[in-house]
C-alpha cells in the first residue's frame, strides 16, 4: 500500500543527490514503511525491497540530472 515516507523526505531535504544521501533516504523509507507477511513475501523482504526501489529511483533520478 502506498505512503509518504516523511523520513525519506526529510533525509532528501536541501541535499545532493548523492550516494550518502540516496542510502539515508532509502534506509529512512525502509524503517518507516509498515510491510505485511503473506504466503508471497515475509515483512523483512518487503521491506528490504522498499530500500532496492528508492534507492534504484533516486540514482536514476541523479543520473539525469547530471
Amino acid at each position: 500500500h502506498p505512503f509518504r515516507a516523511k523520513g525519506a523526505e526529510a533525509a532528501l531535504g536541501g541535499s545532493t543527490l548523492d550516494e550518502n544521501t540516496i542510502a539515508a533516504a532509502a534506509a529512512a523509507a525502509s524503517e518507516e514503511c509498515d510491510p505485511f507477511t503473506d504466503s508471497i513475501a515475509s515483512e523483512w523482504y518487503r521491506r528490504k525491497m522498499v530500500s532496492v526501489y528508492v534507492s534504484r529511483a533516486l540514482t536514476q533520478l541523479a543520473g539525469e540530472e547530471e
